[in-house]
């Protein structure tokens, strides 16, 4: 009995992925899949040898209610790690449920995502998938994080232990140190307030980060010549959409000469020194608003017209 349980191939652990799913075909599933693919799959396999069975949750084929399944999951599974790109609500609510139970967690974002102010203090792993060298060092910090919160002696830490901390203490402190305590927790109240306000616009007005950063700079450096945006549609991936700029980029440069562009998410901002003859600009305009991956063009005001 003892020699046949010997040769019994050993149970592997559970890493269960928490992402902003989508539709099958949308930018969003791609996103989803490239990650699960070229990052987590990727490091888990070279480094973590047959030691994990990868769980998302389109992948559950047991029969039952998928929201008991996912819970099961945050609940139980050895490790779980959570994109918290996009600021998907139903990733937000999972990543509490974890929390709460204290057990590792290791969360990821895509370069440049923004990330709520009640768990920006907690590392975060970038990515982007634009760019060989990014990738690759997502997957080096993935493998190190992975290295940590599997040791034996590793404590998590995240927003919810350090409340129940925060809770324990007060309960336990003199008078003095209890009202530091309460005007260290309203500050921190009225950040999150701050930040999610501005997220809850960003959401409201169909602004990303990229739009925010292009009127940051625009406001700090408007134009002085000929300027415009070109937007490109968020189905395109990054290297597709990169294509299209380069394309656009050396079409201007051909007609116009000297030129800075700037990129800002989906969206490129072209500046010229000079305003360009009514014909040249038209002809730019034409051909990128004629490009099938170019969504919008956009003339920018110029301090000088």
């Amino acid at each position: 009995m003892s020699d046949s349980k010997a040769h019994l191939p050993k149970k592997k652990k559970c890493c269960f992925v928490v992402c902003p799913i989508g539709e099958e075909g949308s930018p969003t599933r791609r996103h989803a899949d490239w990650l699960l693919h070229e990052i987590i799959e990727h490091v888990l396999e070279a480094y973590f040898t047959d030691q994990f069975e990868v769980i998302r949750a389109d992948k559950i084929d047991q029969p039952g209610m998928i929201d008991a399944q996912i819970i099961s999951h945050l609940l139980d599974d050895d490790l779980v790690i959570a994109d918290m790109t996009e600021l998907n609500p139903n990733v937000f609510y999972e990543i509490g449920i974890r929390h709460m139970k204290e057990l590792p967690i290791v969360h990821i974002v895509r370069k440049g995502g923004i990330i709520p102010f009640d768990v920006k203090l907690f590392r975060a792993i970038p990515y982007d998938y634009a760019d060989t060298t990014e990738l690759r060092t997502a997957r080096a910090d993935l493998r190190r994080a992975l290295d940590a919160v599997l040791q034996p002696d590793y404590k998590p830490d995240n927003p919810v232990i350090r409340a129940r901390g925060v809770v324990k203490l007060v309960e336990s402190a003199a008078p003095e140190t209890a009202i530091i305590q309460q005007q260290l927790g309203e500050i921190s109240r009225r950040l999150s307030a701050i930040e999610n306000n501005d997220m809850l616009s960003i959401a409201r007005y169909g602004q990303t980060r990229g739009d925010i950063e292009l009127n940051n700079f625009l406001a700090r450096r408007p134009p002085t010549g000929t300027a415009f945006t070109i937007e490109i549609f968020p189905t395109y991936s990054e290297n597709e959409a990169q294509k299209i700029i380069s394309s656009i980029q050396n079409i201007v440069k051909s007609l116009a000469g000297n030129a800075a562009f700037y990129n800002f998410g989906a969206t490129v901002l072209i500046k010229i020194d000079t305003i360009l003859a009514d014909a040249t600009r038209n002809s730019i305009l034409q051909i990128a608003s004629s490009h099938p991956g170019v969504k919008e063009v956009k003339i920018i005001p110029s301090q000088k017209q």
